[in-house]
């Protein structure tokens, strides 16, 4: 099978015969989308002056030329690109030109005409070696990230100095630097993207932009989503507009957002690991307080030393939780959250926080439920915020985690609930409107008053009263929402045979009369 290259390749074609160049340049275009003919000369002077300092794959060309020939030609450019591929097309077999061409590793010699099959041939040849050459830069390019960031990661965990590990890869280590965290949300690109894929390319990205801008850069990642910089001190004048240029780039070529933070101006004497922290707080801001600038700079002002965990709040949800009670468990949560994030603390302090409240929820659970994948998902989203860009994403993953807790316990209810409890609720839905108690309705099942009391609110959450009372007001609801009804018919059909006592109810219960809440319900609707 003939090896595909994966980029687009360039070919300069040089013959003193016009239509020579003409003609190899349409069947190359014709038949080989994927090169691009950079330029045809007729001569060793026009060709180096087409080609300057570009890049290059493929060398046509011509021996015979009116200046020097195209052996000097070759020569010259294998001198400087000693991986250049070429294909001699001359109209001379001889024996000196060929050994001349085998001498500079040329092994494709061709004769006037061109054979159109030989010419395919020795282009699949071409490809198959760029291809192999591509695989094999891809490798050591590869090997060379995995290392880079071996060596860093053993660095930001302790396990090595900044003198042994950096100077090798970053010789202003001894001077100063700023280290650049990069925070990218990957949420828009495709799901089929490989984690492997994005590495690969955003590193590539990173290393040729820097290289306009910086004197060095040395660029690593945490993981697919965090990305660090190294850039000398001398260099400062030019992040802002590195930063801004990068943006733009991103967001327009490659549909990724990204922020970034800026440690202080550091050096050997400061300890990497503490840069990387500064850099990747101060990135990590925009959790916290979204908007623009597209970077920050770490300030340690900005951040509470030391904050106070809100294990009552914690608690409060853990309650409503285990009741089923989404309603209460989005009160308390949301008001933890509130708590936690005006508490200004950094990201390392958020995500301690975020672990613990994560955590104490699952314990609740665990011992009666299988948690699920959906569960995980949640849970692990809390873990270490590296897929959180902002603060509706961080209260987003609280209120998925505490909504589908909520969800077990109320499907746990469904299954536990008793006959007998499962009975009085049907039988309390149909018959709300009469006079029920608690003395009749265990008459009507056949227990005792207290063992029905007290069985009805362990399954349910409420006892008796409450539960007939919550179906009435469901009910007197409904009608004050959907019906021009009088009060008091509203209050007869809802089992509430006083109008009096059905305000006093409901307002007890609602927290507003019924003509307070009819009032509200049309301005909702409107």
């Amino acid at each position: 099978m003939e090896k595909q290259l994966k980029r687009r390749c360039r070919v300069l074609i040089v013959d003193d015969e016009i239509y020579i160049r003409n003609g190899l340049s349409s069947i190359i275009h014709t038949n080989y989308p994927h090169w691009e003919v950079v330029g045809s000369a007729a001569s060793y002077e026009e060709a180096y002056r087409i080609l300057g300092s570009q890049d290059l794959d493929l060398l046509i060309t011509d021996i015979q030329m009116p200046d020097k020939n195209g052996l000097d030609l070759i020569e010259t450019l294998k001198a400087a690109r000693s991986n250049l591929e070429v294909i001699i097309i001359s109209g001379y077999d001889n024996f000196e030109y060929a050994k001349r061409a085998m001498h500079n590793k040329v092994t494709h010699y061709l004769l006037k005409p061109v054979n159109l099959d030989e010419f395919r041939a020795a282009m699949v040849q071409v490809e198959a070696a760029l291809s192999e050459r591509e695989q094999q830069s891809l490798y050591e390019e590869n090997r060379q990230i995995q290392h880079t960031n071996s060596v860093i990661n053993e660095l930001l965990n302790g396990n090595a100095s900044a003198e042994e590990i950096l100077f090798p890869l970053f010789p202003d280590i001894f001077a100063s630097y700023y280290l650049v965290c990069m925070d990218i949300n990957l949420h828009e690109l495709q799901k089929s993207v490989s984690p492997s894929g994005v590495q690969t390319e955003l590193r590539s990205t990173l290393k040729k932009i820097s290289r306009t801008y910086f004197s060095q850069c040395l660029v690593f990642f945490r993981n697919t989503t965090v990305w660090g910089l190294v850039i000398p001190g001398r260099d400062y004048a030019q992040l802002v507009p590195f930063l801004e240029y990068l943006y733009s780039y991103l967001m327009d070529r490659e549909m990724i957002t990204a922020v970034f933070g800026i440690s202080e101006l550091s050096g050997i004497q400061n300890s990497f690991g503490d840069c990387f922290h500064q850099a990747y707080t101060a990135a990590k801001s925009f959790l916290l307080k979204p908007g623009p600038p597209i970077y920050r700079c770490y300030k340690a002002s900005d951040y509470a030393p030391a904050f106070t965990y809100d294990s009552v709040l914690e608690e409060k949800v853990i309650n409503a939780i285990r009741t089923g009670n989404v309603d209460e468990a989005q009160i308390y949560q949301k008001e933890w959250c509130n708590a936690l994030l005006s508490s200004s603390p950094d990201i390392f302090m958020l995500t301690k926080a975020s672990q613990r409240f994560s955590y104490s929820i699952m314990r609740c659970l665990e011992n009666s439920f299988s948690l699920d994948h959906t569960f995980f998902q949640f849970f692990e989203a809390l873990q270490d915020l590296n897929e959180i860009h902002c603060p509706k994403e961080f209260e987003d993953a609280l209120s998925g985690l505490v909504n589908y807790s909520c969800q077990l316990y109320k499907n746990l209810y469904s299954k536990q609930q008793s006959r007998i409890v499962q009975y009085v609720m049907q039988y309390i839905q149909e018959y709300f409107r009469e006079d029920l108690s608690l003395d009749l309705l265990s008459d009507k099942v056949q227990v005792s008053p207290n063992y029905l009391s007290s069985h009805f609110k362990e399954e349910t959450g409420m006892n008796v009263v409450e539960y007939l009372t919550h179906i009435r007001l469901e009910k007197a609801k409904n009608l004050l929402q959907n019906t021009h009804m009088k009060i008091n018919q509203i209050a007869d059909a809802s089992g509430y045979h006083d109008p009096k006592y059905f305000n006093r109810i409901f307002k007890k219960n609602i927290g507003v009369t019924p003509n307070e809440y009819r009032s509200i319900s049309t301005l909702k609707n409107k």
